[in-house]
């Protein structure tokens, strides 16, 4: 279990929240110049979590500081460690992140090394220091998370067509699966690249409610059935039907179209078995765990009040209400948060993505806007709040904003695309929605 050392949870813009998840964290020793630890002997927990790149810029003092070198980007985190002159190891008493306090460190199990989760743009400075008096700084650069919104698709219809749509990636792929104008409309299934065109689209003979997908492409659905067995669909890249794959019955129990999918191809679906549980499901549709009861995490929300779930960096699993946001670890832990949006706001949709960087799409008004993109590291910390975007081709929507968000995916790099319903500035042009994307520049770093 990670074990929060220092955190400064921080809000873009004023009246916008961040979450505060309520895993026990040690006391936080806050100077006036930053953020303070301090090291014991048995202090060192274990985390097993990948970095991202480091953005070390310069170093002064009676250290060697290691890192990734390269840039890091807002919410990414990155691995450092500090060596004597000598090049002997360090055995480092206290950190400290000082500067912009709004990032924050992370324990690690070396005596030398510690975590740094990046903040908001700026420039870093993190101080470690030794028993012996030994002193050392390094500083840190955190570039943009990402560049502005565009618009990469409208999909035909009119400004009083019903929209519904499902999106999922898999890797470079974008799955698309809506309806334009209503239930009685057709149920259209599309994979689509990242600039937006779509190679391959299929009608559906029935009506997909939830979707989501796991890396190599395999793709899982949900669609109208009075059985888990018939409501699960797995689909291969080519949106060709996995005959093999058969989930199993539950019985009376309940379950929800919102799924998600583990990088290793489990199925996760929410249930209300034991009260509210996540069902685990393998790549066959059997009960992941070897029996159904050993297939279950806890659901950390209110199973009757589910919005969406999607699975963390980790493993864990984080589940929306409306209202709040709750996180299952892969071993069963279930955390809490205390976030819960201002009036006229509620959590339409989120995706997680490789670095842990959590998306929430959201219907809200703060600020006059009809909606908006909320990024949040996997701390609880807000990065940054999204509403306008750019179109190419011009002025054809009444206002360029997020509007009605329907859905979100996130690509692993932490860029993403949603799936927004619209008005259009000129009646004549018959747009009923359009995909909007946002996206982080991929330099592997």
């Amino acid at each position: 279990m990670r074990r929060l050392l220092n955190a400064l949870q921080h809000s873009e813009e004023p009246g916008s929240e961040g979450l505060a998840f309520s895993r026990p964290a040690p006391s936080l020793t806050v100077l006036a110049a930053g953020l303070a630890i301090s090291f014991g002997a048995s202090c060192h927990s274990h985390d097993d979590g990948a970095t991202g790149a480091g953005g070390g810029t310069g170093t002064t003092g009676d250290f060697n500081f290691s890192s990734q070198l390269g840039t890091i980007r807002e919410g990414q985190l990155s691995d450092i460690s500090a060596s004597l002159l000598n090049g002997a190891p360090a055995t480092i008493s206290n950190w400290m992140l000082s500067t912009n306090v709004d990032g924050a460190l992370v324990e690690l199990p070396a005596p030398d090394a510690v975590r740094f989760i990046a903040g908001d743009v700026g420039s870093y400075v993190l101080e470690a220091s030794d028993a012996f008096l030994n002193v050392g700084t390094l500083n840190l650069e955190v570039l943009t998370a990402g560049t502005a919104l565009t618009v990469t698709e409208v999909i035909a219809g009119t400004d009083n067509d019903l929209v519904f749509a499902r999106l999922a990636v898999s890797g470079e792929d974008l799955f698309i699966a809506e309806r334009i104008g209503g239930a009685a409309a057709p149920q259209v299934f599309a994979r689509a690249d990242r600039s937006g065109t779509r190679g391959m689209e299929v009608t559906l003979p029935y009506k997909i409610q939830g979707l989501a997908a796991a890396p190599g492409g395999a793709v899982t659905a949900t669609r109208t059935a009075a059985t888990l067995t018939d409501a699960l669909v797995r689909y291969d890249r080519d949106l060709n039907e996995v005959a093999s794959f058969a989930a199993p019955d539950l019985g009376t129990a309940l379950w929800s179209d919102r799924i998600a999918m583990s990088d290793e191809g489990e199925t996760l679906v929410p249930t209300d078995l034991n009260g509210g549980s996540i069902l685990r499901l393998d790549v066959n549709g059997d009960p992941a765990g070897g029996t159904l009861q050993d297939s279950l995490l806890p659901l950390p929300v209110a199973f009757a009040d589910l919005v969406d779930i999607t699975v963390g960096q980790f493993g864990e699993v984080y589940a929306a209400t409306s209202t709040e946001m709750g996180r299952t670890s892969a071993d069963g832990t279930v955390d809490t948060t205390l976030w819960t949006p201002s009036s006229y706001v509620a959590i339409r949709a989120m995706d997680c993505d490789s670095k842990g960087i959590l998306h929430v799409a959201l219907q809200d008004a703060d600020g006059g806007q009809c909606g908006s993109i909320r990024r949040f590291n996997w701390l609880g910390g807000q990065i940054r709040r999204i509403s306008d975007y750019n179109d190419p081709n011009g002025s054809r929507f009444a206002a360029r904003k997020v509007l009605n968000p329907q859905d979100l995916a996130a690509y692993p790099e932490g860029s993403w695309r949603m799936y927004d319903d619209t008005v259009t500035l000129d009646p004549t042009i018959q747009s009923a929605a359009w995909i909007v994307a946002g996206n982080v520049p991929i330099d592997g770093k």
